[in-house]
Formats: C-alpha cells, structure tokens, sequence
C-alpha cells in the first residue's frame, strides 16, 4: 500500500477489474481536490500539470454534492477526466482507464 503526499492510503486492486487506483478522500479535503489528487497520482504528475476540472464538471456542484457532511449518504457519479473514468461512492474515488 503506498500512500500521497497528503497522507491519503492509496489501495489496490482487489477484485479483477481494471482499476487503475482506489483512493480514500480526507474530511478536509474537497471531492474536486481528491479527484485531481487521485488522478495525478494514476498519472504520476502535479496536479498542477493536469487539465483544469472545471472545464468537465460544476466544481461547486461536485464540492457540495460529495461534502464531508454529505460522504455517508450512497451518492454515486461518474465523470471522465484526463482519459480517465473517475467514480465517486460517499469518500471513495475509483480511478479506471477508459477502454
């Protein structure tokens, strides 16, 4: 198990599935932060070096729907960015490359 510079636990793969990382949003951290973090990861760049999130989904929108207050509720969405289908279940992110 390796971990980000955020101190995030970055799980493996543990079913067949091509997933390329699972990843464990932090209470203080926003869900566009953990998708960018999480996708940076899968890419092993800054997520500076990334595409601007906002130019694929209403980060205000996202920020809210997937708050800490909001985490434990079955909220479910899937969005592409940076190639990649990025999954959100309550405080979870699952990063898949797009076939």
């Amino acid at each position: 198990m390796a971990t980000d510079s955020h101190s995030n636990p970055i799980h493996a793969p543990l079913s067949e599935e091509p997933v390329a990382l699972r990843y464990s949003m932090d209470a203080d951290e926003t869900a566009c932060e953990a998708v960018c973090r999480a996708v940076a990861t899968v890419e092993d760049c800054s997520v500076l070096e990334l595409a601007p999130i906002g130019e694929v989904i209403d980060t205000d929108s996202l920020d809210a729907l997937f708050s800490p207050s909001h985490r434990d509720e079955r909220y479910h969405l899937t969005l592409r960015y940076a190639g990649y289908e990025v999954v959100l279940h309550g405080d979870e992110i699952t990063v898949l490359p797009v076939s």
